[in-house]
């Protein structure tokens, strides 16, 4: 319906103004007002034209509304409001026909295709194979996994993908850390550094693993291997445990058996990318954007994580992605721009888009839990799904935007009811489930070819806002692609379930009127449909019964 209005404007300014204007014309906007007295929808169109038309925006608003008026039947009326904006006022019957469009489409019902199959890797979590995986990695993990749902189901061709730094320092220091645990269980003693890791399961891989027969350097990286399994099993197990997959697990250091870092070398020399500074290989970042050079070899012969990147996103774009989008830690954001300098070698950088997610603070008791895994000190996301289960940490790390920390209630996320927002949405699923289930045994059968005959009956106030806020859906998944902040579903989804609350709260839905309890058994269907569907989006589970 939004869509319509613009166009109708659009229409309006085509037959009214000289084409030039149109021409000049910059983006106005269609939006629904905050306020329900101003309308069902509000538009700026009027002080958009004033500078190109040199009139008052009143005057043209009057203009315009004289003229969409005469040409179209759907507006019961439109106003002029504040410095020139127009309200429009939708007929209550248009909103009744949109009934039976949801309950035809049920699953497809906000399925658009504004991806046209473009080819798009999204790679997120990511968490170096040295521990657990945290809360802070989950929330990736569940921002990742929807967004990746949310652009399949309109239209794009998504391939998700885990980049495993299974190479480097952090690699070795893992190996050294069950090494000397090891070392320990057999009865030495041992001084543990500062940069080796020291959780609980350090100890538990240490038990797991054999003891072995050589020097020290053959045997930190014989636990490294080792180690590094296991943890990568678990990680596996966590992410399924978390209904999180992925087309692939792409490993740093099978790219690096590879000639794919000579040829990356041998493209930067080719273009005259590189040069030797002190010892230490340097790339010309700052002629991209970044604020200055950065080194891609250390004077010691260690390349740096940086070069592996370059390797890395090299690699992505040679694989035919049109797009690249990396889902990061809220550290990273002073990475960003030389990230995009580096693409800027091979690809335009604006393909590399970069979302950062903000922390997750833990409350457990009311009191904050720790996140250190270095020290060993934190609850780990595997710990978290099994307290609180996979739908409540699903939703909740989706309840704010991906830029904004999070505050994670456990006590809250445990509750069953309304407080938990989770809880709010599911329990309309199942409360619908169960009246459409009553109206069966009833036989009061649903026959979507009639629903306009009965729909004319929804006339209440909280029936029309019900219906307003369910055609709303489409929009939301197209703003929420475009923006990539899957947020937008999640708060839809609790507007949608607090509408039909108050629906719910004041109208009885079965009655003795038999045309009224069919009128609005197929408006509690089309909110079940709804519902579902979001859920569904979010994979968070639809129960019948609560």
């Amino acid at each position: 319906m939004k869509n319509d209005i613009i166009k109708i404007v659009d229409d309006s300014i085509a037959s009214l103004f000289k084409k030039e204007i149109l021409q000049n014309l910059k983006k106005f906007s269609v939006e629904k007002p905050k306020n329900k007295k101003f309308g069902d929808f509000s538009c700026n169109i009027s002080m958009v034209l004033a500078p190109l038309l040199k009139k008052n925006p009143k005057e043209i608003a009057t203009i315009l509304k004289e003229d969409i008026e005469d040409k179209h039947n759907i507006f019961s009326k439109i106003e002029i409001a504040g410095a020139g904006f127009l309200n429009f006022f939708i007929k209550q019957e248009l909103f009744q026909s949109f009934l039976k469009e949801i309950l035809i489409k049920e699953k497809n019902y906000g399925k658009q295709n504004i991806g046209n199959s473009k080819k798009i890797m999204i790679e997120f979590v990511s968490a170096n194979p040295t521990g657990p995986l945290h809360i802070g990695h989950g929330r990736g993990a569940v921002f990742g996994d929807v967004l990746s749902n949310l652009l399949n189901y309109l239209g794009f061709d998504v391939y998700k993908e885990y980049y495993l730094n299974d190479r480097g320092l952090q690699v070795e220091n893992l190996g050294l850390s069950v090494f000397l645990r090891k070392k320990e269980l057999e009865g030495e003693k041992v001084d543990f550094p500062e940069g080796c890791y020291k959780g609980d399961y350090i100890i538990d891989i240490a038990k797991k693993l054999p003891s072995f027969d050589g020097n020290k350097d053959e045997a930190v990286k014989f636990f490294a291997k080792e180690s590094m399994a296991i943890i990568i099993k678990d990680i596996s197990k966590t992410l399924n445990l978390l209904n999180v997959d992925f087309n692939n697990w792409f490993s740093e250091d099978a790219l690096f058996n590879s000639n794919e870092a000579l040829d990356t070398i041998a493209e930067l020399s080719k273009k005259k990318l590189i040069y030797e500074k002190d010892g230490a290989t340097w790339f010309k970042s700052q002629e991209f954007g970044d604020e200055k050079d950065r080194v891609i070899k250390r004077s010691n012969g260690e390349i740096t994580y940086f070069f592996s990147d370059i390797v890395y996103h090299r690699n992505k774009f040679k694989r035919g992605f049109e797009e690249v989008i990396n889902i990061w830690g809220a550290d990273h954001h002073g990475y960003i721009d030389r990230m995009k300098a580096a693409v800027s070698i091979f690809n335009k950088k604006e393909n590399l888009k970069v979302l950062l997610i903000q922390l997750v603070n833990l409350f457990k008791n009311k009191k904050p839990v720790s996140m250190s895994k270095r020290k060993g000190d934190f609850i780990t996301l595997k710990d978290l799904i099994l307290e609180v289960g996979i739908d409540a940490t699903r939703f909740l790390f989706l309840s704010r935007h991906h830029e904004s920390t999070i505050d994670f209630d456990m006590e809250l996320a445990k509750k069953k009811n309304s407080e938990n927002p989770v809880y709010y949405v599911q329990y309309v699923y199942a409360r619908i489930s169960n009246i459409l289930k009553k109206a069966e045994e009833e036989n009061l059968k649903l026959q979507i070819e009639k629903v306009d005959n009965f729909s004319k009956l929804l006339k209440e106030q909280e029936e029309i806002d019900l219906i307003k806020c369910m055609i709303e859906y489409p929009e939301v998944l197209k703003t929420s692609a475009e923006k990539m902040e899957v947020h937008h579903i999640t708060f839809y989804l609790i507007e949608l379930s607090s509408a039909f609350h108050s629906y719910y709260n004041k109208h009885k839905v079965i009655s003795d009127d038999k045309e009224l309890s069919l009128a609005r058994l197929y408006l509690i269907s089309a909110v079940k449909i709804i519902v579902g569907n979001g859920l569904n989006m979010l994979k968070v589970s639809t129960p019948l019964n609560m």
